[in-house]
């Protein structure tokens, strides 16, 4: 949600700063994103391989119409984790990059994670286990998200916001760190823009008195 922080009416003078100078870049993080069948091999659909995706913001995975039981098998590194039971009451679980952290992951009670701080966010939505909660891991992780043997529905994958896929048991989505990172320009930079942001857009923590900060701009 702090990408597009100019109106577009002001393109004119902000193409301008980056033509002249004065500005800087943050990298931000995606996610590259795969899906692959239970021996490791790529999914083909149509006769074709399912490319990978490179997604700003993150990937969803839920039983989307299906009322029935699903259960997600979550593997960091090869290593097993946890496992979530996707029902009526769990809803879906999000893997989210710090750029989308404020968006459905910030929603589900997910952190909000300063974009230049890399991590993975994984987050599940609703979980019926109270100590099933956010992790963040390091940019160097691999994690799988398989679909497990008990699941009665295939799972819905959603990469920034779109349908891509329904896996099946045994299939899985594979989500790193994307070697391809989005270049965004920042209007001072990274660090205030992201304080300001926060305050101005999400209305952050604000009382009467970071109300009056605010209006005389100590924030």
């Amino acid at each position: 949600m702090f990408i597009l922080d100019k109106d577009i009416q002001h393109y004119a003078h902000a193409l301008q700063d980056l033509i002249h100078g004065g500005v800087s870049l943050l990298l931000r993080m995606r996610l590259n994103c795969s899906l692959r069948t239970p021996d490791g091999t790529k999914i083909v659909r149509d006769g074709m391989e399912v490319d990978d995706y490179n997604i700003m913001n993150e990937v969803t995975l839920h039983r989307g119409r299906s009322p029935h039981l699903t259960a997600i098998d979550c593997f960091v590194d090869g290593q097993y984790l946890t496992d979530a039971v996707v029902c009526s009451t769990c809803l879906s679980l999000i893997v989210a990059t710090p750029t989308g952290s404020t968006a459905y992951s910030l929603s589900a009670g997910g952190p909000i994670v300063h974009p230049s701080v890399q991590s993975l966010v994984m987050t599940p939505i609703c979980p019926r286990s109270l100590s099933f909660r956010t992790v963040l891991l390091p940019t160097s992780a691999s994690i799988q998200l398989r679909i497990g043997e008990t699941s009665r529905s295939q799972i819905e994958v959603c990469m920034d916001g779109r349908e891509v896929y329904m896996l099946n048991k045994g299939e899985y989505l594979q989500v790193r760190m994307s070697w391809y990172p989005m270049p965004c320009v920042n209007r001072v930079d990274e660090g205030v823009d992201w304080a300001r942001d926060i305050n101005e857009l999400l209305k952050w923590n604000q009382n009467f008195e970071s109300k009056s900060l605010l209006r005389h701009g100590w924030v």
